[in-house]
């Protein structure tokens, strides 16, 4: 079956203003919903649980739950939320492909995104006033938390390092005149890890067990992490 965001199957958004799509890391919010899982979910999920988090991060977090409709213009959590931290595996796997089909199909609509190019995707984000580095980040978050719900995405949706979306194709490297002289032959080139990558690898996983101290400082450095290598790039 073909993975597509269609409006057709969700509930009419018709004459209500397009929410603006994410454009944080997807770690963060999949980690922030990974720690609301621990405990029990607050009546109003607010900045005060999200120790650790920079202010704009906090309100990229808050912003992003009302997107996917996770809490109300008021904080409120909805039943979505509840069902999705609550469950693991394949299980949350399939509710959060329901949620994230839902929040992108006034954007995003009918698009086949296992077919889909960057251009038509871009599209679509450029529909909604979106351009620059706001668009990219958009895309990076798309991309991420579509992986995750395990929705089949075309090659070249997924960005690569250095790669700007929606800016020009860089001149191609590792090209040179074969043993003849002649013709030109491509040499494969090496694609190094990304800097995000290679950071990532040695940071450690986030554990929900450890004392609350220890997860402010696990917050703090991964917040200082992500910055280095955005500042990388």
């Amino acid at each position: 079956m073909v993975d597509q965001i269609n409006p057709k199957n969700m509930e009419s958004q018709t004459g209500t203003q397009i929410k603006s799509p994410p454009y944080l890391s997807y770690a963060t919010l999949r980690n922030f919903l990974s720690s609301l899982g621990q405990g029990v979910i607050p009546k109003v999920v607010n900045k005060h649980l999200m120790v650790g988090q920079s202010g704009s991060n906090q309100s990229y977090l808050l912003s992003a739950l009302r997107f996917f409709d996770l809490i109300d213009s008021a904080g409120a959590p909805q039943a979505e939320l509840q069902t999705l931290v609550k469950a693991e595996g394949e299980e949350r796997k399939q509710i959060w492909k329901g949620i994230f089909q839902k929040a992108y199909a006034p954007l995003i609509h009918d698009l086949d995104l296992a077919n889909a190019t960057p251009g038509l995707l871009n599209q679509r984000y450029a529909d909604q006033g979106l351009t620059g580095a706001t668009l990219r980040k958009c895309h990076s978050f798309f991309i991420a938390a579509a992986e995750d719900a395990g929705m089949a995405l075309a090659p070249g949706l997924k960005p690569t390092r250095g790669a700007k979306v929606g800016g020009r194709p860089r001149k191609a490297r590792g090209i040179k005149p074969n043993e003849n002289g002649g013709d030109y032959q491509t040499q494969q080139p090496v694609v190094p890890k990304t800097m995000r990558e290679m950071l990532l690898a040695k940071f450690p996983e986030f554990d929900p067990n450890w004392p609350d101290p220890l997860k402010t400082k696990w917050f703090e450095g991964f917040e200082r992490l992500m910055k280095a290598a955005e500042d990388a790039q």
